[in-house]
């Protein structure tokens, strides 16, 4: 195996661990527009912003470090060989980038609520649009039904 694939196989880990332990340091304040934690329960409050933006570095370091360690044991016990291997740590890559993610929005749900459940409907242009359309399909119902009774006299 090339010494190049080797490198590039543990490119994502240790960007996820040099990443993370900067983030632990500096957590992203919320006027951030291209890092840190956005979502749209992060962005809900300043707390939830604040949390995390301060969960996300440790745990990119975390799982920087399990998926380095993984793709190392990879190498040692070898069950597939050249390309395959690297495509299975690239594919392995991408997932550790997003499990801190799916960890994060878990708490934000457990701690902060979900802003989808506690938003109000509101009755915007196309709701008056149904009710409209309703109120016709309505109004041509009865139209029927009164036509039909006078047509059966």
């Amino acid at each position: 195996m090339e010494r190049g694939q080797i490198i590039f196989d543990f490119v994502i880990p240790i960007l996820l661990i040099i990443f993370g332990a900067y983030f632990e340091r500096n957590p992203v304040k919320k006027g951030a527009v291209i890092f840190g934690h956005r979502t749209r329960r992060s962005k809900q409050s300043e707390e939830a912003w604040d949390y995390a933006n301060r969960r996300m570095g440790p745990l990119w370091k975390k799982w920087g470090a399990i998926l380095f360690v993984i793709i190392a044991l990879s190498y040692v016990i070898n069950p597939l060989a050249g390309r395959d291997l690297n495509y299975l740590h690239f594919i392995l890559g991408v997932i550790f980038v997003f499990i801190p993610t799916f960890i994060i929005e878990g708490e934000l749900k457990r701690q902060f609520g979900d802003p989808d459940r506690e938003q109000k409907p509101v009755q915007g242009l196309r709701d008056n649009k149904k009710v409209k359309k309703q109120k016709k399909s309505d109004k041509k119902k009865s139209n029927n039904k009164s036509n039909n009774k006078s047509s059966k006299k």
